[in-house]
C-alpha cells in the first residue's frame, strides 16, 4: 500500500478516518477531490490526497 501511486476508496476511508457514505456521498462528488475513475473502478491519488488534505486544514 505505501508504494501505490492509486489507492482505493477502502484505503482512502482508512487514511482519513471517514465512512463509505461520506465518501460516496460528498468527497468523491466534489470537484476539488483528487479521485479518478478507470472503468468502472474509482482511485484516489494518495500524493493528491494529501496535499487537498492539507488545504482544507488552511481554510478554517
Amino acid at each position: 500500500m505505501e508504494n501505490t501511486i492509486l489507492i482505493t476508496p477502502a484505503e482512502c476511508m482508512k487514511i482519513l478516518g471517514v465512512g463509505r457514505n461520506r465518501l460516496y456521498e460528498d468527497l468523491l462528488k466534489r470537484k476539488d477531490f483528487p479521485s479518478l475513475k478507470l472503468g468502472k473502478r474509482i482511485f484516489i491519488n494518495r500524493e493528491l490526497l494529501q496535499e487537498w488534505a492539507n488545504n482544507q486544514c488552511k481554510f478554517k
